[in-house]
């Protein structure tokens, strides 16, 4: 099996993080803090990723910071060059507001961190932001 991203010189695979949220809104199995690292934890090891760090956010109602605690220690340990690839299960998760979510995946990518959302075709290796038209946008 090819791996999809550049592994190191010795064959290790890329160290990588996944970053899982809960919302109190959706109570549905699918979303769970658990379905989600699953559906991440395949997703890398196809990519030839090792999950090294798992940062995670169990809903909080209310929440009126602008980064959740989980993704500030993400965002810490991103900058201490402690992985190379971060995933999430769907941008939504990783802010409240997509522009938020937008800073943190720009963050990313000036520390040439690769970002990937498992259910969403949004990679970020050239930076760019791949979305599959709708039927009547063909």
């Amino acid at each position: 099996m090819m791996n999809r991203y550049k592994q190191r010189e010795d064959s290790s695979p890329l160290p990588g993080a996944a970053y899982i949220r809960f919302s109190s809104e959706m109570q549905s199995d699918s979303f769970s803090l658990d379905a989600q690292l699953r559906q991440i934890k395949e997703q890398a090891e196809r990519d030839g990723v090792e999950i090294v760090k798992v940062f995670a956010d169990p809903a909080q109602s209310a929440y009126r910071k602008k980064y959740r605690p989980g993704i500030n220690a993400m965002r810490e340990a991103a900058r201490r060059g402690e992985f190379k690839v971060l995933y999430v299960h769907k941008v939504d998760r990783l802010a409240r507001r997509l522009e938020w979510s937008l800073e943190i995946v720009h963050e990313l990518q000036e520390l040439d961190i690769i970002f990937k959302a498992v259910q969403q075709l949004f990679d970020s290796p050239s930076g760019e932001l791949g979305v599959e038209p709708t039927p009547a946008a063909r």
